[in-house]
């Protein structure tokens, strides 16, 4: 199956994408798509083969050599990660970004826009509007925070909550821009397997209940396996196969390249 751009529920298209490090390949001629609305899709491969470089691209924070990402029809590579930020696309990472020093309820509300209090006029002479803005941000991050069960948490530092818990602050603050387009980096790596189940939940609930396409890198395959509708294979920079969960872990190249079975 090759969703193009023709396709209207194409959402993200990836077009012959390369980048390298000191000669080595990380992103090697690399194409594909993310058909859009109430989708999973997962990126898997072994370490090192260029998940993460990938997604550093999408989401601006590295510039390819070659190629080019298409975010609705519309060219973004080489955007700086606001501009694609505000164009719909969110993004967590592998090891969580938060501010240990701030409450839960503070770091998603940072990730709020905040149009009128970037306003000097309105900031000065308009302060009921600022203030309005500001309760209405207040209560979208409880919403999120009380959608990944972290409501009770709202007033505690960052810093001493849990990893599992971390992640899923990181998770309230991605949800907080309102994003349709969320690109997730191991969402389920490293937290404890009741946790692993819940996290699984919320993002088949995003999915269907809310309607956001998710692009997620995961090493728990067994997880990948039960919550994607769409999974992309690839190996030292290059797709090797994509397809449905049932096709792709029966693929002889993933059985090969990934777990050494021939």
């Amino acid at each position: 199956m090759i969703i193009t751009l023709a396709d209207k529920k194409a959402i993200l298209e990836i077009k012959g994408l390369t980048k390298c490090f000191d000669g080595l390949k990380a992103v090697n001629d690399l194409t594909c798509v993310v058909e859009k609305g109430k989708v999973i899709s997962a990126l898997i491969g072994a370490n090192g083969s260029g998940k993460t470089t990938l997604f550093d691209i999408i989401s601006g924070f590295l510039e390819p050599d070659g190629g080019d990402i298409f975010f609705e029809g519309k060219s973004i590579v080489r955007m700086p990660p606001y501009k694609i930020a505000q164009l719909g696309i969110s993004r967590t990472f592998q090891y969580t970004r938060i501010f240990p020093q701030l409450t839960a309820l503070e770091n998603v509300m940072l990730a709020g826009n905040y149009p009128l209090g970037k306003s000097f006029w309105y900031s000065i002479f308009r302060r009921r509007s600022v203030k309005k803005e500001e309760v209405e941000a207040r209560e979208r991050a409880l919403k999120w925070l009380d959608f990944v069960g972290l409501e009770g948490k709202k007033n505690s530092l960052t810093g001493d909550l849990s990893y599992g818990q971390k992640k899923l602050v990181e998770l309230s603050i991605a949800l907080m821009a309102d994003a349709p387009f969320l690109l997730l980096d191991e969402p389920l790596s490293g937290v404890y397997p009741g946790l692993v189940e819940k996290i699984m939940n919320l993002l088949i609930s995003l999915k269907e209940d809310f309607g956001k396409t998710i692009f997620f890198i995961e090493h728990n395959l067994k997880a990948t396996r039960e919550i994607s509708d769409w999974i992309i294979f690839i190996d030292e920079g290059k797709k090797i196969v994509e397809g449905r969960p049932e096709e792709v872990f029966k693929n002889e190249d993933v059985l090969k390249r990934y777990w050494g079975l021939k």
